[in-house]
């Protein structure tokens, strides 16, 4: 066997390697052999990718008669750049550069190892219904751009225990509406409860979609509610359509949140070239959804996907109406970017069915890249507070005149 031959054989290895880890992982499962399967989980699956591109950096250098370790040394660089753009960029790079197009590799690459809140162990727990819910008490969340404290009550909400006691607003969304990324105090529920001063309760929760949220109104009694202001974004869509068709919310159970926790847990590990693998990952399968830079005046593809997606909104506050007839505020916010036309259709729907009773906040065109994080698809502290501002607007068009 030649030596091109062996160098060709090492790089098809190599490749493979990385494939079987990243692509099909459960060829790395052994049935009833748990202390095999934890040893391939927590350490193989990691390090064997750093493994999989070394061997590879070695055996490319070899294929091109060049020293070993020079491709080796172009990944450790590669690799040590995203350290540095993610450590230190957020804070040190200048705007002109992060708006760069390209800097949207970067971004995705930073999401794919991004920790969920949902999904760790001190500040989540499972839940037979709605899966999972924050867990009461204090606990802390960071990220490259943020380190919050969360103070969470007895049912689950980034709130404090008084607010449960007959508030007279009503919060409800996700990881937006719950402050991910910004401490508690300037959450844009909070900027509406220092401004109008109303008893404002703050049930948002990341990941919920509507349905869930339907969950959360029920956790409290709604005699007092003057407002609810509901926060709709892209991945509501999916878990509305399901609820309004099999009227459940899915089949998840105490052992797939543990798996989630567990696979959590990994992410937040280092190993040499976790991000590379990232990196590869997106060059390979770019995802639209994860792309910060696509903008335009169209519904993205996950509104497409789920056609009657106005309906199934429509349906849940129907279920809510049942309970509170009063005013709800209707508002959006979008990964990265804020897509204008998606409050407008769910306008356009309300209008064309006679819908009563329901107001609309359009922050897109006023949320802009100053209002995100750098690397983070969520909102910061000045983009609260614009949409805190543009809710207390609109509230005070619409409040009764005692009020």
């Amino acid at each position: 066997m030649t030596k091109s031959q062996k160098n060709l054989i090492g790089l098809l290895f190599s490749f493979l390697l990385f494939a079987i880890i990243v692509f099909r992982g459960e060829l790395l499962s052994f049935p009833n052999r748990p202390r095999i399967n934890t040893f391939m989980q927590d350490y193989f699956s990691l390090w064997g990718i750093s493994l999989s591109i070394l061997l590879f950096g070695y055996f490319l250098a070899k294929a091109f008669k060049m020293k070993w370790w020079l491709f080796i040394a172009l990944f450790v660089f590669w690799e040590c750049t995203y350290l540095f753009v993610f450590n230190f960029g957020p804070k040190f790079l200048p705007e002109t550069i992060k708006s760069k197009g390209f800097f949207g590799h970067f971004k995705r690459v930073s999401l794919a190892n991004r920790p969920l809140i949902q999904f760790e162990a001190d500040c989540a727990r499972y839940d037979s219904i709605l899966f999972y819910t924050l867990k009461p008490g204090r606990s802390t969340f960071t990220s490259y751009e943020f380190d919050n404290q969360y103070y969470v009550n007895s049912k689950g909400f980034r709130d404090s225990e008084a607010d449960l006691n007959h508030p007279e607003v009503l919060f409800l969304g996700d990881s937006f509406t719950m402050g991910w990324g910004i401490d508690q105090d300037k959450t844009f529920a909070q900027v509406f409860e220092n401004k109008t001063k109303l008893k404002t309760l703050n049930s948002g929760i990341s990941s919920y979609g509507t349905a869930r949220e339907y969950f959360s109104f029920k956790k409290i009694s709604p005699d007092s509610l003057k407002l609810i202001v509901i926060q709709f974004h892209d991945t509501d869509l999916e878990e509305n359509n399901y609820w309004v068709k099999n009227k459940k919310l899915g089949n998840k159970t105490a052992t797939d949140f543990e798996s989630q926790v567990n696979n959590n847990s990994k992410i937040k590990k280092y190993y040499l070239f976790k991000h590379l693998k990232a990196a590869i990952i997106d060059f390979i399968t770019p995802s639209p959804k994860l792309d910060p830079n696509t903008k335009g005046n169209n519904l993205g593809a996950e509104f497409k996907k789920i056609p009657n997606f106005g309906k199934d909104f429509y349906t849940i506050v129907e279920q809510i109406r049942e309970t509170y007839p009063g005013p709800i505020i209707f508002t959006y916010a979008g990964s990265f970017y804020t897509e204008p036309n998606v409050v407008a259709v769910f306008e356009k729907y309300a209008t064309e069915n006679n819908i009563q009773d329901l107001y609309f906040v359009n922050m897109g065109g006023k949320l802009t890249t100053q209002d995100y994080y750098f690397l983070d698809d969520h909102i910061n502290a000045k983009g609260h507070e614009k949409i805190g501002n543009e809710l207390v607007s609109k509230w005070r068009t619409i409040a009764p005149k005692n009020n």
